[in-house]
């Protein structure tokens, strides 16, 4: 009656994302009303997508960042075990980058794990939010889901052994740990 209205706007891209104005937008709510104030949400990233109604939002993103979170914790695991057979990290990523294991998981090999640098983009308390929230979503919709439950134990170990504020891909620790062996620092 008012004339306030109310869009859900979660997004995906991380700190660094933000800083970028690089963000996307996963708009849930009425796409007449999104129209009024996209060039709003525009300053934020230029992909702001409608993706249905409010709730939608929430759910995509949720999808997102598990399915970010396990091609991730896929990536570290072969990252570590490549590493740990003599493979020389940059080499892992050149081959991973041009063929078909490739993701945007593999650009954490070398701004990541080559220098052992887990400051937060996406802090590892945060994905194992997300992936509470996917796992909800899939156990209310009866969908049988097994990947994200692995990345989140993940998460979880992460969270457990006080690295909770480190980025997500602090993982990486927890993978070697499991594997009893440590990628040695370098530069990519």
């Amino acid at each position: 009656k008012r004339g306030v209205h109310f869009l859900e706007c979660p997004v995906s891209g991380g700190t660094s994302g933000a800083k970028a104005a690089t963000l996307a937008v996963m708009v849930g709510g009425d796409k007449e009303i999104l129209k009024r104030v996209e060039t709003v949400l525009k300053s934020l990233g230029p992909n702001v997508i409608h993706v249905g109604p409010v709730g939608a939002g929430n759910t995509i993103k949720a999808i997102n960042n598990m399915m970010a979170c396990v091609n991730s914790c896929a990536m570290m695991e072969g990252f570590v075990l490549g590493v740990k057979a003599g493979l020389d990290p940059m080499t892992i990523y050149d081959v991973v980058k041009a063929s078909s294991g490739g993701s945007k998981a593999r650009e954490r090999i070398p701004k990541a794990l080559i220098p052992r640098d887990f400051e937060p983009g996406f802090k590892a308390f945060l994905t194992n939010k997300d992936l509470d929230t996917f796992n909800t979503i899939a156990k209310e919709l009866h969908v049988p889901v097994s990947f994200s439950n692995v990345a989140q134990r993940y998460q979880q170990a992460a969270l457990a052994a006080g690295l909770s504020d480190k980025d997500t891909s602090v993982v990486m620790t927890i993978i070697e740990k499991l594997a009893a062996f440590e990628v040695p620092k370098g530069k990519a």
